[in-house]
């Protein structure tokens, strides 16, 4: 029989009484075969250097309760059950014995999924035609790349900058790993888990650094199983820089305004590189936290107009302002 499929089936009697009447009798009968629940996703598959990870499912029954079954493929032993459940479930390998628990082992899991109402039952095994797999290792060795976190950052109070530490976390194995611990001035301020191998990870400084212009040591520590498996230090510095301007734009045709960033005072040009757009905004008044801040040789900012009749001319000196040096930064007209 065929889920979410109505069948008819039927009794013909026929008999003769005491008397030797023959009597006739007919009577015919619907059912549906229900839907069986149906799977979204599950977790960990192919990738994990985790020794006892949690096995993770979601599925859709439309809320209706299910009864979870997690099973060890290759010994069909069952590792757990749970009813009453609905959308997701997690289990922790850790309380099922050996499963999950040995590194450098290779292990396959499946899950059973039973409609408590009608009985439907969803197999991940049968219908995917494979068991999902999950690998641990003895030993990773990670390497931390950083994306961004030694240079400067936004502490928080400017309106333009990055405020994140980003990293990229990989190892020989091509194995997700167990936790990333992210320290200012050797205090944990995060903790990222399961780490996702070669993936760009973020960390947010600002609520754990307030003070601008200054400087702060930063590290990461990778962890596999409570032991560490790799780490990285480096230094990230808050300057912010303050940027006013005067609107001299018509009240009919608002302007927004355009902020340029060089790391040398040269002249401006549209189009050169040397000038790096940082970004746009409606205000006079912003402040800035530039990654390079505070790292070029003579850092100088300028800001031009653009309405619908398009972007200010260099020449006009009334549209344009830097902030340099460094500093002793202070906008002003050229």
């Amino acid at each position: 029989m065929e889920e979410g499929t109505q069948y008819d089936w039927g009794v013909n009697a026929s008999l003769t009484d005491e008397f030797g009447n023959n009597i006739n009798a007919s009577d015919s009968i619907s059912f549906n075969v229900a839907d069986a629940p149906s799977l979204i996703d599950s977790y960990p598959d192919s990738k994990s250097g985790l020794v006892n990870p949690d096995l993770n499912i979601s599925f859709d029954n439309e809320d209706d309760p299910v009864t979870v079954e997690f099973y060890d493929w290759e010994s069909e032993t069952l590792l757990n059950n749970a009813s009453g459940v609905t959308g997701s479930y997690s289990y922790d390998t850790s309380n099922s014995g050996s499963f999950g628990g040995e590194a450098g082992q290779t292990y396959f899991w499946y899950v059973v999924i039973e409609d408590e109402a009608t009985g439907a039952t969803y197999n991940s095994s049968e219908a995917l035609g494979n068991p999902w797999e999950f690998s641990t290792t003895d030993v990773l060795d990670a390497n931390v790349n950083v994306v961004q976190g030694d240079r400067n950052l936004n502490p928080g109070s400017a309106n333009f900058g990055p405020s994140e530490i980003k990293v990229q976390i990989g190892n020989s194995k091509d194995l997700d790993m167990g936790e990333a611990k992210f320290y200012i001035e050797g205090s944990q301020f995060e903790s990222i888990s399961p780490v996702p191998v070669d993936e760009t990870i973020s960390a947010d400084i600002t609520d754990d650094v307030a003070a601008e212009d200054s400087q702060f040591d930063w590290s990461v520590e990778v962890l596999e199983d409570g032991n560490e498996i790799g780490n990285y230090s480096g230094t990230f510095t808050t300057h912010v820089v303050s940027l006013d301007w005067v609107d001299e734009s018509s009240e009919k045709i608002p302007a927004q305004f355009n902020m340029y960033h060089s790391d040398e005072d040269t002249a401006f040009n549209y189009g050169d590189d040397s000038y790096g757009l940082i970004g746009n905004t409606a205000k006079t008044s912003v402040s800035v936290a530039l990654p390079s801040l505070g790292y070029g040789s003579d850092d100088c900012f300028r800001v031009t107009a653009e309405n619908s009749a398009g972007e200010s001319s260099d020449a006009s000196p009334c549209k344009h302002y830097r902030a340099c040096p460094a500093e002793a930064i202070a906008c002003s007209s050229l």
